[in-house]
């Protein structure tokens, strides 16, 4: 059994859902009602908010509030944005009283500062090639802009999740069923699977999925046969998905605790955007790599893929590196090295002539060296 946090746990759902009052079919007390019929822990409306009028934003807010109880918790938000402008956002937050002005909905940066100025906070929606000026981070909105989706409906997008994340932002990832029709939280894709998002939580409230998403605290998964919920923990020493950490080491600790009931067949563990891949066959997974990396900021996260081919991708936790010992030899080029033993304690090794000494424990890592500012990878192997 997965050991979380002292009393955390997953809880499941889908926070990217329409109605009759912008795109969708039916109406708020619909979808409500038909998602908490179907057992989800949660469900999120997202009405386009160039279609709401304030009394649907008011009728929305009045469901979601009439639904919310101790069994089930009923979000609202709004999708803003065109997609012809900077794509689109979702936008969730206590403070959300009001259809988002119309001066949001063409100007990212106008979008920004209202989730900045009310204390909201948003997840990239769908993200399409160079949609949100292609992810150009802005410093000041990095603790409101807190998620992605890695999937939506038919499309995986984790080329776009890593281009962000290598920008800066700090993201969790998302699953999106995106509903339009009246199968609010169970929507089949093409592939026949159901999207969730998984929030770690220690209770069951609004309040608490709300900072579960503000603190990254999620993972992504495709659900298939409907009984295969996926129960996933990664933690970088003892930090977990979400967590920023301040390290004066370059050796880090990946754990990873997984477990379902279709058997994992490959684990990749994503260094920054350089993944190593582990074969598996296994429903449960407890496993733990140690990896030497450079000195700055850096970013792991998790991708695991079932003998169905069922995905999941678990949220990253972010680094920064600080060392001033750290060694930078100069490379020519990506190239694969043994370690030579030379005692019981370090292994020794050479690059153009520099030695480089590592734990003799280490047994199989990723050493990233810059050149020209540019990263270039060297698998370790005893």
């Amino acid at each position: 059994m997965i050991n979380f946090l002292i009393c955390f746990f997953p809880v499941f759902g889908n926070i990217h859902g329409h109605t009759s009052y912008s795109d969708g079919s039916g109406t708020p007390r619909d979808a409500y009602e038909f998602a908490k019929f179907h057992n989800l822990n949660f469900y999120g409306l997202t009405d386009h908010s160039h279609h709401l009028d304030e009394n649907e934003w008011q009728n929305t807010i009045f469901w979601a509030d009439s639904f919310n109880n101790t069994g089930f918790v009923a979000i609202c938000g709004q999708e803003v944005g065109k997609l012809n402008y900077f794509g689109h956002i979702n936008v969730y937050g206590k403070n959300l009283n009001e259809v988002i002005p119309e001066k949001c909905w063409y100007n990212l940066d106008s979008l920004y500062d209202y989730i900045y100025r009310k204390d909201l906070f948003g997840v990239f929606n769908h993200p399409w090639e160079n949609h949100f000026k292609n992810f150009k981070f802005k410093e000041k909105y990095e603790d409101f802009i807190c998620g992605i989706e890695i999937m939506n409906k038919d499309s995986v997008y984790e080329k776009a999740c890593i281009k962000a994340l290598s920008k800066g932002w700090k993201l969790g990832f998302i699953a999106s069923q995106d509903n339009h029709e009246m199968n609010w939280g169970i929507e089949r894709n093409k592939r026949g699977r159901i999207l969730q998002t998984a929030f770690i939580v220690d209770s069951l409230s609004r309040e608490n999925i709300f900072k579960a998403l503000r603190e990254r605290k999620t993972y992504a998964f495709e659900l298939f046969p409907d009984q295969d919920t996926i129960f996933a923990e990664l933690k970088v020493d003892d930090s977990i998905s979400g967590k920023y950490v301040l390290k004066n080491s370059p050796l880090i600790r990946v754990n990873l605790n997984v477990r379902a009931k279709i058997p994992f067949i490959k684990i990749f563990i994503f260094i920054d955007s350089l993944p190593d891949s582990i074969f598996v066959y296994s429903s449960q997974i407890q496993i733990q790599r140690e990896y030497h990396i450079s000195e700055g900021k850096h970013f792991v996260f998790a991708k695991l893929i079932q003998a169905d081919f069922d995905r999941v991708w678990i949220s990253p936790v972010f680094l920064l590196i600080k060392n001033k010992f750290i060694i930078y030899p100069s490379i020519t080029s990506e190239q694969d090295m043994r370690l030579n033993l030379q005692n019981k304690n370090m292994a020794v090794f050479s690059i153009n002539g520099s030695k480089i000494r590592f734990p003799e424990k280490v047994h199989r890592g990723i050493l990233f060296i810059k050149k020209d500012k540019k990263r270039q990878k060297i698998v370790l192997i005893k």
